[in-house]
């Protein structure tokens, strides 16, 4: 107990003889601590943005029927409902194409009509999604060209296979539902309509002389395109693929320097915690080395009153616990500040790396371990300078004040 009474007197000495070093480490805790949650925070926006890491693309594994035998694992609709049913599938679906003439008043083309699996091709820019036969997506080309909008309807002609074995053409309509943004790269090329997958089906069967449910019950697609729900679980689900004979490719796997701005961020966390750390450790050890120096004749004194080593060692180490504690506080409310203020404008740009914070249970978890570390740091500093000094026999800190 008189332990922390004398560190409690021994506070506000130490903190005056310190006030240069221990300003600089409240602000270097300060800075530190308001861009580690911002690095991470943004390290977390950026692996999750639609736009960039998180996009589902990089969740994607395209599979194909080939394993690493020569015999084919067909992809029938029982096999996507299978992958469905596995673990992190958060959708799966068959890619079938077949061509498509359309007609307006002003031109006509033949397009390829593929099952729409939004994940790995173009985005809408007008209308909807397609979500019956008869419904079809357009690119804003050929939509240009064939001057129609989302909600016009044209007509279609496909082909179907007689009992003789010949082709003919079959008239129909389609809605045009939506306008897709074709200056987006999608796995599929140029002058594509998308459709539901029961229509490509359908008009792929008619094209062969099968019905609908025949294509139901033996159309093995050449691929198949599965979203996980987490990028974690590529690895497991890929090797799983291949020990049941499919070909799976993970699109993320293909893509090179993607993750370059999520490294650097992840990478720059720790770096920034050891500077900050080495920055407490030498503020702590200079700090306690020059104050315990000081006190040298008052730590005799102590001894030669009758107090044991560890009563002194547990004295300073009390005092430049509470000295870290001011610097953490300090620290943390300045970083507070300076999260408040990110927040408040939207966030930053630092060398084009957008950074940002928000302001709730993580940033204040993030500050309190801040807290704790710098109070630990300076313990940790302390321990040997005061050791040091509490080993001192008391007769010969007395010679050397009455020398």
């Amino acid at each position: 107990m008189r332990a922390l009474r004398l560190a409690r007197w021994l506070l506000p000495s130490g903190l005056r003889r310190g006030v240069v070093p221990l300003t600089l480490a409240a602000l270097g805790v300060g800075l530190l601590g308001a861009a580690l949650p911002m690095i991470a925070d943004s390290a977390s926006a950026t692996s999750q943005r639609t736009d960039g890491l998180g996009s589902a693309v990089l969740r994607v594994v395209e599979i194909g029927s080939y394993g690493l035998d020569a015999d084919p694992r067909p992809i029938d609709r029982h096999a996507v409902s299978d992958f469905r049913a596995i673990a992190h599938v958060e959708s799966a679906e068959g890619r079938a194409v077949v061509d498509l003439s359309l007609g307006s008043s002003a031109a006509s083309r033949t397009l390829s009509l593929v099952t729409r699996i939004a994940v790995v091709q173009p985005p809408l820019l007008a209308g909807r999604e397609p979500a019956a036969p008869g419904e079809v997506l357009l690119s804003r080309r050929d939509a240009a060209e064939l001057q129609v909008d989302a909600g016009d309807e044209l007509a279609s002609e496909y082909t179907r296979l007689t009992d003789d074995g010949t082709g003919v053409g079959v008239d129909d309509t389609a809605v045009v539902v939506g306008i897709y943004d074709d200056e987006v790269a999608g796995i599929d090329g140029s002058h594509v309509a998308y459709g539901v997958d029961d229509m490509v089906l359908d008009l792929l069967g008619a094209s062969r002389g099968h019905s609908l449910a025949w294509m139901h019950d033996n159309f093995a697609y050449p691929k198949a395109f599965v979203v996980l729900d987490d990028t974690a679980a590529l690895p497991d689900f890929v090797e799983k693929m291949r020990d049941e004979g499919y070909s799976p490719t993970s699109l993320a796997s293909m893509l090179t320097g993607v993750s370059s701005a999520q490294s650097f961020l992840n990478g720059l966390q720790p770096v920034l915690i050891a500077l900050l750390v080495l920055q407490l450790v030498v503020v702590g050890w200079s700090t306690s080395s020059a104050f315990v120096s000081a006190r040298r004749g008052e730590v005799g004194v102590l001894r030669a009153l009758g107090w044991r080593p560890r009563e002194i060692v547990g004295t300073f180490v009390a005092q430049f616990a509470a000295q870290g504690a001011v610097v953490g506080i300090a620290g943390a409310l300045l970083a507070l500040l300076a999260a408040v203020i990110v927040a408040s404008r939207g966030g930053l740009d630092v060398l084009g790396i957008p950074l940002s914070v928000t302001i709730g249970g993580a940033l204040f978890g993030r500050l309190a371990i801040i807290v704790a570390g710098t109070i630990g740091c300076f313990v940790l500093a302390a321990a040997l300078p005061v050791r040091r000094a509490a080993a001192v026999e008391p007769d010969e800190v007395i010679r050397e004040l009455g020398g």
